[in-house]
């Protein structure tokens, strides 16, 4: 099953999510892999293919950007 993902923030919450990447990184459960992940330079945004054979992990790996829901939102769907 593959789904993507699209967080986007405004632009002066940028440093605050490069610090938190760099610190933490991405908290993906295991049986998720990220296929692609590309980063729009101008619109703020960022766009990651995830893929999985276990819904129920992918649903968790969503779970956890609610750490990082106050400074962007994130939208996923399948694909």
């Amino acid at each position: 099953m593959l789904v993507i993902s699209v967080p986007t923030w405004k632009p002066g919450e940028r440093n605050e999510l490069l610090r938190r990447r760099l610190e933490k990184g991405i908290a993906l459960p295991e049986g998720v892999t990220v296929l692609g992940e590309w980063t729009d330079l101008y619109g703020g945004r960022e766009i990651m293919l995830l893929e999985s054979n276990d819904p129920q992990a992918l649903i968790a790996g969503t779970v956890e950007w609610v750490e990082w829901s106050d400074p962007m939102k994130v939208e996923v769907h399948p694909f």
